[in-house]
């Protein structure tokens, strides 16, 4: 690798010292030639890394999971980590992108759909469909993945990822060799105020479609909406479905700052999209009118838990993130003291936003030094070639132009 490509402008200066390290000392797994920066997704083809397939059997859901990464060809060479990627929002499907993001070519990377979401079945289903079981289910995928080792593992999650993947680790402390954690969120009941309430900043920043959101659940409490809302979208009137997806999703577009633009006649409840499109929302309203299933104070004690063990941890945030109370990050700050902690300077609560054109401010945070690069350097670390630098570190945002 030429040590232009090792400093692409951009680059957090931090995850650089990984780029290099991996270039000059282990150059047989290098991720990054293969990395397109401007498309944020891999050259290689996701399905010709394949180690392994199967099914978790979970209470009454069939869970398919899947393992990718390198191993053959490695007899006598230290044989690559097991990592768990984890996608957000309970209810959301695993892409192929997304699961590519663990750099594949470094780790044995295992994902799987949350219950109910995606490829899992019963699709939709909220029977046993809850946090301490999701949890369980990582220890199942875990176990299923080591393909006959009981290894510790390496956890990448961002925002509700993020939260299960705290809830796993302070459960299972010795099981988990580090945490790599995006767009913090705490999950606490302040956190479904903030998204869903009256109360609520959002409903404040943008009054005109919270008004709408409540017209349609008829309900001014955070959870009482959101029950009305899952139970609407479990109905077996297809008309109160629609209605309830499209006030849902309305109201998701509106707290990232965007419009939603599909109308009830657009959606088609015999499309498989559609249908998991519903069942994500259904899942989601019924998680949030739970509190997520962790109490008043979400995943804030088990953050500190964290805090106080040896598990090395990565934290890559948004200085301004929408749908997390502004205290949130330096709550993670606080629970943290070891931690690497990356801010960057963007408004939103996704990994990039492709509406952005070059001269607006594009943030390249997450294209050009995102999880590839954090996942890289957490490899690094467990090998001992490099340690943490433990606090924050800012990220100014920066024109496309200087990215690509």
């Amino acid at each position: 690798m030429s040590s232009q490509a090792a400093t692409t402008s951009g680059t957090p200066s931090a995850l650089i010292n990984a780029f290099e390290a991996l270039a000059t000392r282990r150059p047989d797994i290098s991720p990054f030639m293969e990395y397109d920066r401007e498309r944020y997704a891999y050259y290689n083809n996701w399905t010709n890394l394949k180690l392994a397939d199967g099914v978790l059997k979970r209470d009454n859901f069939d869970i398919p999971y899947k393992v990718r990464g390198t191993i053959e060809g490695r007899k006598n060479r230290q044989p690559t980590r097991l990592a768990i990627d984890l996608v957000g929002g309970p209810g959301t499907a695993m892409t192929n992108q997304w699961q590519t993001n663990s750099s594949p070519e470094q780790f044995r990377v295992a994902t799987a759909n949350w219950r109910g979401a995606g490829s899992s079945t019963p699709t939709g289903c909220l029977e046993n469909n809850r946090t301490e079981k999701l949890v369980e289910d990582m220890e199942a995928l875990r176990i299923a993945a080591g393909m006959g080792h009981d290894e510790r593992v390496v956890i990448r999650g961002s925002s509700w990822g993020m939260t299960m993947a705290t809830a796993y680790a302070a459960a299972n402390p010795s099981k988990v060799a580090g945490l790599v954690l995006g767009l913090p969120f705490l999950a606490r009941r302040a956190d479904v105020g903030h998204n869903f309430g009256a109360e609520g900043l959002l409903a404040q920043r943008y009054p005109a479609e919270f008004d709408r959101y409540i017209s349609a659940t008829g309900k001014m409490n955070a959870q009482e909406g959101l029950q009305q809302l899952a139970d609407e979208l479990g109905s077996t009137d297809s008309k109160r479905v629609v209605a309830a997806f499209i006030a849902a999703s309305r109201w998701e577009q509106a707290r990232n700052g965007e419009i939603y633009t599909r109308t009830a006649d657009s959606v088609n409840l015999d499309d498989p999209m559609d249908r998991q499109l519903i069942a994500r929302a259904r899942i989601m309203a019924q998680y949030g009118a739970e509190n997520y299933y962790l109490g008043k104070m979400g995943v804030r004690a088990q953050l500190q838990a964290i805090g106080k063990s040896d598990i090395p941890v990565i934290v890559m945030a948004h200085s301004n993130d929408p749908l997390c109370e502004p205290e949130t990050l330096n709550m993670v700050k606080e629970a943290l003291p070891k931690a690497e902690i990356h801010v960057y300077d963007a408004n939103w609560h996704r990994l990039g936003k492709d509406s952005e054109r070059p001269g607006t401010g594009y943030d390249n945070s997450f294209t050009d030094g995102g999880y590839p690069y954090a996942m890289a350097k957490m490899g690094l670390v467990l090998r001992g070639d490099i340690d943490l630098t433990p606090g924050v570190q800012v990220h100014q945002r920066k024109n496309r132009l200087e990215c690509v």
